[in-house]
């Protein structure tokens, strides 16, 4: 089943309080800021995918560093009415930008609703400094290097 990613900082999106997962700080909206109702997702149907993902996000900065990111399922999105299209992401890495999608058409309910819907039933990982360097050192090769910063070319050579 297809799954949506999402960069996120997961301290905004920690329990106000620990027996209640119906309950998180406000803060966390800042992480599904919408642009003429829309946010920014990548659909993925596979483990790997979710890693392309994650390094598609990774090297669209300035230098690569640990990235907390959201797994959601497609299915509890389209539960909320949301739809979903399919957008080519803009991202150096070429072969993962297929992956991109929008959220489009919220409101302040729907983005409500998706934050509560994450914050339930999605799942908060964290790729290290680390593991985000080794892995966008092996997929390079999917790269177009000429639009990676100076600092991000340093680290994966």
């Amino acid at each position: 089943m297809p799954k949506l990613i999402r960069k996120i900082n997961r301290n905004r999106w920690t329990n106000l309080y620990e027996d209640c997962k119906f309950s998180l700080y406000g803060d966390s909206l800042i992480d599904l800021q919408s642009k003429t109702g829309k946010i920014s997702f990548w659909k993925c149907d596979s483990d790997e995918n979710i890693e392309h993902a994650v390094i598609a996000l990774a090297v669209s900065g300035d230098s690569l560093d640990k990235i907390d990111y959201s797994i959601i399922e497609e299915a509890e999105v389209t539960k909320l009415g949301i739809h979903i299209e399919n957008v080519i992401g803009k991202t150096p890495f070429i072969s993962a930008n297929r992956l991109h999608v929008d959220l489009s058409g919220l409101t302040v309910t729907a983005i409500h609703n998706l934050a509560l819907t994450m914050h339930r039933t999605g799942q908060n990982k964290r790729k290290t400094r680390r593991e985000v360097v080794d892995l966008a050192r092996s997929l390079k090769g999917e790269m177009d290097l000429s639009k990676l910063s100076q600092h991000i070319l340093t680290d994966i050579q």
